[in-house]
């Protein structure tokens, strides 16, 4: 029988598609993962996968291999799992993926109560706006705005947020409030690439496209902050990452009956995302509990 480590390795390889991510994850030099593979294939006398100097592709052989090993590797994870809920409390890592503003502005006052908890517990939490591959890259949770794409995954709402337009007094103090929607037009604006160079806004009874005059353009919104808080122009945010700028006067609301209208996609809407599981880990499901609650 086949070491159990080299066909979780080679599963995982074929999970990222890649040796080097596959050893990062793993927490391997990569000589002993690209080893591990080697002997696998030694001993099963088939080539599992094809390796070149730039990419890995999975022979036929491999791809049978690789489904029989990744049931077989599902099974032993689901024990272990099955074991952990005996646990009366929470305990390991916890690896966290969310867009930089929900992890700084939302996420870490949940992670400081969580680890406070649940003191044998650490948190990890990965900020980035792509959208990661949770069982690839060993995510355990993940927080995703919009709707969600990925049927096999598992999503519960978390919390909605509209968006509207903020400026800072001292932008209005030198540029003056708009008075009306059309008059943002005419405004410096600072532009959420995503959104691209137009923008729908709504006051519940008509629904407008505005083109934005931008100078400034980010990916993400807590730099789209830091721009707004300099007063370098109008632009639009999360209305939940700017409760304490709004309670001490840093920013004001700009056309407050306008809010940017969300598509069929619903944006505004954040999911708490994780793979579906017949048996989660303690601290994935505290996790949850505590950040619904």
């Amino acid at each position: 029988m086949s070491n159990l480590d080299s066909i979780d390795i080679f599963v995982k390889v074929v999970q990222c598609g890649s040796f080097t991510v596959a050893a990062k994850i793993l927490r391997m030099p990569i000589t002993t993962v690209s080893g591990r593979i080697r002997s696998l294939e030694s001993r099963l006398k088939v080539t599992l996968i094809h390796r070149t100097t730039r990419k890995l592709s999975i022979t036929n052989e491999g791809k049978i291999y690789y489904e029989h090993c990744l049931k077989a590797v599902q099974e032993v994870a689901e024990a272990e799992r099955a074991l952990q809920k005996t646990q009366s409390e929470p305990e390991g890592l916890l690896r966290i993926s969310a867009a930089s503003d929900i992890g700084k502005s939302i996420l870490a006052p949940i992670i400081k109560q969580y680890t406070n908890k649940y003191p044998k517990t650490k948190v990890q939490l990965i900020l980035t706006n792509r959208i990661v591959d949770l069982v690839g890259e060993s995510i355990d949770i993940a927080f995703r705005p919009g709707k969600l794409e990925d049927s096999t995954l598992i999503a519960r709402k978390f919390m909605e947020s509209g968006s509207n337009l903020w400026a800072s007094p001292a932008y209005i103090e030198e540029f003056g409030l708009p008075k009306k929607i059309s008059d943002i037009q005419n405004h410096r604006f600072i532009n959420f690439s995503p959104f691209g160079d137009s923008i729908k806004m709504t006051n519940g009874k008509k629904t407008i496209s505005l083109k934005m005059n931008s100078r400034i353009i980010v990916d993400d919104f807590e730099a789209a902050k830091v721009f707004i808080t300099q007063g370098d122009g109008i632009g639009i945010l999360p209305n939940i990452i700017c409760k304490k700028e709004e309670m001490t006067d840093q920013f004001i609301k700009v056309l407050p009956s306008w809010s940017l209208s969300l598509g069929p996609n619903r944006k505004g809407v954040i999911y708490i995302v994780y793979p579906p599981q017949k048996y989660m880990p303690p601290k994935i499901k505290s996790f949850i509990d505590l950040a619904l609650s």
